[in-house]
């Protein structure tokens, strides 16, 4: 599961990095960071084993979704800064 939640985070990621639209990527960023905060504050008010859940839905689905889309990002960036190509508002 972490490894799926790794690539689809990765794919949008490098697609973004890629065309320049970083405010699509920042807008995607701050939704899995909000959606990790929510998950963390919902397991923190559970008690028992409904606290096992969000943590796992925290760190083996959120944590490498949002690790994916960074190192998306920065791959796609890379991959167009080395071909020459500017920022789209450049």
């Amino acid at each position: 599961m972490p490894l799926i939640a790794l690539g689809l985070g990765a794919l949008p990621g490098y697609w973004l990095g890629w065309t320049g639209r970083g405010g699509w990527g920042l807008a995607l960023l701050a939704a899995l960071a909000g959606a990790m905060i929510w998950t963390l504050a919902a397991a923190r008010a559970a008690q028992g084993w409904d606290v096992l859940g969000h943590t796992i839905v925290l760190w083996l689905m959120l944590t490498p979704a949002l690790l994916g889309l960074c190192l998306g990002a920065a791959l796609g960036l890379y991959r167009r800064r080395r071909r020459g190509q500017k920022a789209g508002h450049d």
